[in-house]
């Protein structure tokens, strides 16, 4: 049931109640009924600690319809960020934070982050073949499946999702891999559908006190990335979700994503640009939002931009 939804039948119980068709008790009872049908999807428990020490939760989507992307009248948005209904249909654990820089050389055996002095920083400098190649060396020190074909080119890696897992056959998935756009978005949000996961705001100052509560970003980062989880989560218990560092996700970019399934929606064209989301230590406030999305190519490395990883339960 959507939000909206909910709303216009808890509206039209009230009025039953102010015509005494109700008691009170009646009435109660019918909402906490409505309600846990829409609260039952983000029953969000700690799952485990890895010997990576990655730390999940557990997001259940129940079949929940909810909007990617943001109002036309949102302050700061872009012309990519169209609104469409999607709807996710497989329950999935997301790391509670970033890839540490500590977690990926744990794994990898080397980290290339600009700020090394910093182990609890997010890893960043990585490109999204790299991302990828860590996640399936997790699956694999996990004893997982692996969603990615990896082929050393050089000194450089390249990697694609296994041909069983290509289109919406990747979320069948049950090893460790990059989250879909909708399944970091719908995760970042945590059932919020503001600019912000943490409040609505309006005026550029109130975006910058609470956007100041959540994020590093440019206007409190001192120029750097930060250790994860130092700001507050969002309502589902997730760290850094928007800035200290983008994210990359597993779609291949497109603007106009109309198109796209509605039930588990995945671009994967193979095309050159990949996604990032979530803005970074060194982004303006408008690009810290929950529907920021932005095209970069899988190869580029910059000192903005991590990852943290997911898998299907």
């Amino acid at each position: 049931m959507k939000i909206n939804e909910i709303d216009k039948e808890l509206n039209r119980i009230k009025e039953w109640l102010n015509k005494n068709i109700l008691t009170e008790e009646e009435f109660q009872k019918i909402k906490d009924n409505l309600l846990s049908q829409y609260t039952s999807a983000f029953e969000i428990p700690t799952i485990k600690q890895l010997n990576s020490t990655i730390k999940e939760v557990l997001i259940k989507t129940t079949s929940y319809v909810f909007s990617l992307g943001s109002p036309k009248d949102e302050k700061g948005r872009d012309d990519n960020e169209d609104e469409y209904e999607a709807v996710l249909t497989n329950d999935f654990y997301i790391a509670t934070t970033p890839t540490t820089q500590k977690q990926f050389k744990n794994i990898m055996g080397y980290n290339h982050s600009r700020f090394k002095d910093c182990l609890d920083c997010p890893v960043d400098t990585v490109n999204w073949h790299e991302a990828a190649a860590f996640c399936n060396a997790l699956s694999k020190q996990e004893g997982l499946p692996e969603c990615y074909d990896i082929e050393h080119i050089g000194n450089n890696i390249q990697c694609q999702v296994k041909p069983e897992y290509t289109s919406l056959h990747y979320y069948n998935c049950k090893g460790y891999r990059l989250p879909t756009e909708a399944e970091w978005e719908y995760a970042c949000r945590a059932d919020s559908l503001s600019a912000l996961y943490n409040k609505e705001v309006e005026a550029a100052y109130d975006f910058h006190v609470e956007l100041n509560k959540i994020a590093w970003y440019r206007n409190n980062s001192i120029g750097r990335t930060h250790p994860v989880g130092e700001k507050e989560p969002n309502q589902w218990g997730l760290y850094d979700m928007l800035g200290n560092v983008n994210e990359w996700v597993y779609d291949t970019y497109t603007k106009d994503r109309s198109f796209l399934s509605n039930k588990n929606p995945i671009h994967d064209d193979y095309g050159s640009h990949n996604i990032i989301r979530g803005g970074n230590w060194n982004a303006l406030h408008h690009y810290c939002r929950n529907a920021f999305r932005k095209p970069i190519e899988s190869y580029i490395k910059n000192h903005s931009i991590g990852f943290r990883v997911v898998r299907t339960k």
